[in-house]
């Protein structure tokens, strides 16, 4: 497993498990790889403490023979396309690992086979969860058209795991006129899937124009309305409307939540 930073033993685990892990070998040649890797994640997942997905090769299924990386994607990535440079050969490997990765290790979600060219393989759900913590991590948000919100950031001062303490901001748009409040949510996916209100340490969960960060309620447990089958994966912000008095139904702004 993956090792957090807090002082929880044994650490906390949660939800992740590869449901699919494909790759197809278009190259010739035996002896080198080129094609496009593919996995998913049987839900409900968990991705708080997982940094980025790493694609290696090594000879044995375990990886510990000539453990080999080929690159990695973000964890918001299901897909990577994987080409080896001119003179980069498949030597001995046998195997195609997939793990998942922070800045304290990998822990390894799921392995293919190396066939013969133009062969794919899909194989059955890993077995194994991941258990970290990642402190002071600056994420760049993913925008929506709407009342375009940027740089929605969180920095995470609380070293435990699934205890989130620290600071939220975010630029609000150009014109902020009909902008009433803003408000901020953790939720299991970008979509706003049952979401729950982040607090600031007045227990204010509401931001007029004008305020454009906060510090977080201390030790606010990282969750969302829907329990362990819904982790918090994402760190939202909504606008509510000067006109109508109402909360927009899209966010305004994402970013993923790293504990």
């Amino acid at each position: 497993p993956l090792y957090d930073l807090s002082t929880i033993s044994p650490p906390a685990t949660v939800n992740l498990v590869a449901e699919t892990f494909t790759f197809a070998d278009t190259d010739d040649s035996d002896n080198l790889l080129q094609g496009n890797v593919a996995w998913s994640l049987q839900e409900p997942y968990d991705l708080g403490f997982v940094e980025e997905f790493v694609i290696a090769v090594a000879d044995d299924e375990a990886g510990t023979t000539n453990l080999r990386t080929l690159g990695s994607k973000a964890r918001a990535n299901r897909e990577y396309e994987l080409t080896l440079s001119s003179g980069d050969t498949k030597d001995t490997a046998n195997w195609v690992l997939l793990y998942a990765s922070n800045v304290n290790g990998m822990t390894l979600l799921d392995t293919i086979e190396l066939l013969t060219p133009t062969t794919t393989t899909t194989l059955a759900p890993g077995a194994t969860s991941v258990t970290h913590t990642v402190t002071s991590v600056t994420i760049t948000t993913t925008l929506t058209e709407e009342n375009v919100i940027t740089n929605l950031m969180f920095l995470d001062m609380q070293p435990d795991a699934n205890l989130l303490s620290g600071y939220v901001s975010w630029t609000p748009p150009s014109d902020t006129s009909n902008i009433e409040k803003y408000t901020v949510w953790m939720a299991y996916d970008s979509e706003g899937t049952e979401k729950a209100e982040v607090f600031d340490l007045d227990a204010t969960d509401e931001f007029p124009v004008g305020t454009n960060q906060f510090s977080m309620y201390e030790d606010t447990p990282r969750g969302t309305y829907g329990g362990e089958d819904y982790p918090a994966n994402w760190l939202l912000i909504y606008v509510r409307y000067a006109d109508t008095g109402l909360l927009g139904t899209e966010p305004a702004a994402f970013t993923p939540l790293y504990d």
